[in-house]
């Protein structure tokens, strides 16, 4: 089954405050408005495990996610708490703005995360995100 979390849901057993968290450490304020995340909406795209065998896997994640292809990103939640993944999101500002994240979850806890993608929501894409993460937020209701 798919899974697309907002922040007040559990991504894998981390919950996603925890991804909350992960993602305003690395980027402090929101790249729309460039205020505190307070009111925002975060939805879990898709993961990825990543590594040095993943190296077709990870091509084909970032190939989804410079492509668009939103479909094929939420078919993808492979996570396993000892091994590297990439992660990508959506967030949404309460003043319109919308960006996709996406970001390398190390799993050795003395290397941090790292944002390798912060980049805004074209015009043209706007409905999809949005659709998606109301449709994030409706699971929880």
């Amino acid at each position: 089954m798919k899974q697309i979390a907002p922040v007040a849901t559990t991504v894998h057993s981390g919950g996603f405050q925890a991804a909350e968290k992960k993602l305003s450490g690395l980027v402090q304020r929101c790249p729309a408005c460039h205020k505190p995340w307070t009111k925002h909406r975060i939805a879990l795209l898709g993961t990825r495990l990543a590594g040095v065998n993943q190296f077709k896997a990870t091509e084909e994640f970032f190939r989804a996610v410079k492509g668009h292809n939103w479909q094929f990103l939420e078919e993808l939640h492979e996570h396993n708490h000892q091994r590297n993944s990439l992660e990508a999101y959506a967030l949404g500002c309460p003043e319109g703005g919308l960006h996709i994240l996406v970001v390398r979850s190390p799993f050795e806890l003395h290397v941090g995360n790292e944002m390798l993608i912060c980049e805004p929501v074209a015009e043209s894409e706007r409905s999809r995100i949005e659709a998606l993460i109301a449709k994030s937020y409706s699971r929880t209701s």
